[in-house]
Parts: structure tokens; C-alpha cells; sequence
């Protein structure tokens, strides 16, 4: 019971993190600004 109770918490708290960031315009910004300064390193490119 216990970890189904913290199991459903942690869904829910996920949920919530899901909708701020699609809903709050400071949030929604900051992550478009991160993802699009984001590159992947290869093997052998640094």
C-alpha cells in the first residue's frame, strides 16, 4: 500500500510539473530557450 500511495504521488506531482510547464508562459519560454541552445557531443568531436 504504501508504495502504491507514494507511487500515485509521484504521478501526480508529474502531472502537475506537465501542465505548469505546458501552461506557464515563463516556464514554456525557458524551456524552448534550453532545448534549442542544446547540442549533442559525438564520440570524437571535442
Amino acid at each position: 500500500m504504501f508504495i502504491a500511495d507514494r507511487r500515485t504521488q509521484n504521478i501526480e506531482i508529474f502531472k502537475d510539473t506537465e501542465k505548469l510547464c505546458k501552461t506557464n508562459p515563463k516556464l514554456k519560454n525557458a524551456i524552448t530557450e534550453s532545448t534549442t541552445r542544446q547540442y549533442i557531443v559525438k564520440e570524437g568531436e571535442l
